[in-house]
């Protein structure tokens, strides 16, 4: 359990409250094996220095990149499987959920560690709007390359 009452630090001045959260997501993700991989990675990274990650540049810089994109590929493919198979699609409450969301936890959040209203309104609704903001251009940009590539398939 974290202790309710904290002392301004711990250990290696950190705040008790961060060393023992910091503890405890050590704990429970110890048992993942690619959480074990990654850590051990940062680790071998840490300890070979720069004339390590020299040698296992060419593995890490550039093959990452494209093992990245094929992933994430895959991933939006299984995606796009799955709500096939359901048949309907997105539900409405599930698109209501992924608009409001953002405003309600930024508003939420910002309330519960400030305590003022107005304040916490004005986190909620600026985060929202942010989030719009990147919704449309994502997809704004995604037109274009779409434009530009028609463009150059035909000149």
């Amino acid at each position: 359990m974290l202790p309710r009452s904290r002392p301004q630090t711990a250990g290696a001045g950190l705040p008790q409250g961060l060393a023992a959260w910091f503890a405890l997501w050590m704990v429970a993700s110890l048992p993942a094996n690619t959480v074990v991989l990654l850590l051990g990675s940062f680790f071998i990274g840490w300890f070979a220095g720069a004339p390590g990650r020299a040698q296992l540049a060419p593995f890490t810089e550039g093959l990452w990149q494209g093992a990245l994109c094929f992933f994430l590929l895959e991933m939006g493919l299984m995606a796009a499987r799955q709500l096939r198979a359901a048949g309907r699609g997105l539900a409405p409450a599930l698109i209501g959920f992924g608009l409001l969301m953002p405003l309600v936890g930024a508003a939420l959040g910002e309330y519960v560690a400030r305590r003022d209203q107005r304040k916490a309104l004005h986190v909620g609704v600026s985060t929202w709007l942010g989030i719009m903001a990147g919704l449309i251009a994502k997809v704004v940009l995604a037109f274009v390359m779409i434009g530009i590539f028609v463009v150059a398939l035909l000149v």
